[in-house]
Formats: C-alpha cells, sequence, structure tokens
C-alpha cells in the first residue's frame, strides 16, 4: 500500500500506527490481504461519499482525510 502510511501520524494522537482506507472492489492477493491482517489497509466498501475519510488511526481509533 501507500508507503506515505509510514510517514504520517494521527492529528489526534500523534501516534504513527495508521491505516489508510481503500474503497472500490479490490482484486483480492496476497499483498491485499497481508496489509489488511497488518493494519495499514482497511476495505471502506464500494460506495465513496465526498466526506469519506483516507485515514484510521489503529490507536485511537479516530479517521480524517487529508484532501485538499
Amino acid at each position: 500500500m501507500n508507503e506515505n502510511n509510514k510517514t504520517k501520524e494521527c492529528p489526534k494522537c500523534g501516534k504513527k500506527k495508521i491505516a489508510q482506507f481503500l474503497f472500490g472492489m479490490p482484486a483480492y492477493s496476497k499483498l491485499l490481504q497481508r496489509d489488511m491482517n497488518e493494519g495499514v489497509v482497511i476495505l471502506g466498501g464500494c460506495e465513496v461519499s465526498p466526506d469519506a475519510p483516507e485515514y484510521k488511526c489503529q490507536d485511537c481509533g479516530h479517521e480524517w482525510t487529508d484532501k485538499r
């Protein structure tokens, strides 16, 4: 998944264990399964709303977006 997740930190608690939401219908792969198991990817479903979050802190649960 996105290597930028490793440098992101939660704007609420400052921790760096961040997962990125993946929307749509992804093709299953061992890499995708590994990323989900490691908590760096969260499947967000097929429908994307304009206010859908991009990231989730795996420590405090805060969800946010960096869209500008």
